[in-house]
């Protein structure tokens, strides 16, 4: 099923340039990757924001990106490799270091809790898109508002190519030799890409 691109198209013409902003507007006790942090990004004019997505032991989704544990839950072991029930345990530290009432927020908590018209670039998903495309499916009002993102591998591409709902995406680049394995899946419904500038 085609997804219809008319909200980024639109804002595509509405402007010069849009800005995306990383993890939402964070800073004290707004958290990055959480709702709140998407609503400070759209006070702030935000066009697009970008979540991370991680997988529990359990098989359940979370807006978290993995490598942040130490620093945002003083834990040790990688989310992917935590339940649940440890997950909901544990609150977040602020930009003080400090504990507060606020925890990883689940993707259906998440989705629940932003504003359906906003365009949120989903990132760190790939990994898991077997089970997260179809997972995905399942929130149809913002279809059109989510961009997919991963690296241009070919497993990757052929899950979202032959996926039946052809969600917005754009590959991270670091090579032109990747642009040409894009040509080999016909189907992906590519608005743009990102691309990372080698030293």
């Amino acid at each position: 099923m085609k997804i219809n691109n008319r909200q980024l198209e639109q804002k595509l013409r509405e402007k010069d340039f849009l800005i995306l902003v990383h993890r939402g507007s964070h800073g004290g006790n707004i958290i990055e990757n959480t709702s709140d942090a998407v609503k400070v990004a759209l006070l702030q004019h935000a066009d697009m924001v970008e979540i991370d997505v991680s997988k529990s032991a359990d098989d359940n989704f979370y807006i978290f990106h993995d490598g942040g544990e130490k620093r945002l839950l003083h834990e040790l072991r990688n989310i992917k490799n935590l339940t649940s029930q440890e997950i909901k345990s544990k609150l977040l530290h602020n930009s003080l270091d400090e504990p507060i009432e606020k925890r990883i927020e689940s993707f259906d908590y998440f989705y629940t809790h932003v504003n359906h018209n906003t365009l949120i670039n989903i990132d760190r998903s790939w990994e898991y898109w077997e089970t997260f495309l179809p997972f995905l499916d399942k929130y149809s009002e913002m279809h059109e508002y989510f961009i997919l993102k991963s690296p241009p591998k070919r497993k990757y591409l052929r899950q979202l190519n032959d996926h039946r709902i052809k969600y917005l995406y754009f590959p991270i680049i670091t090579d032109l030799e990747q642009l040409e394995i894009l040509k080999e899946f016909p189907d992906l419904n590519l608005v743009g890409l990102e691309i990372i500038e080698s030293l």
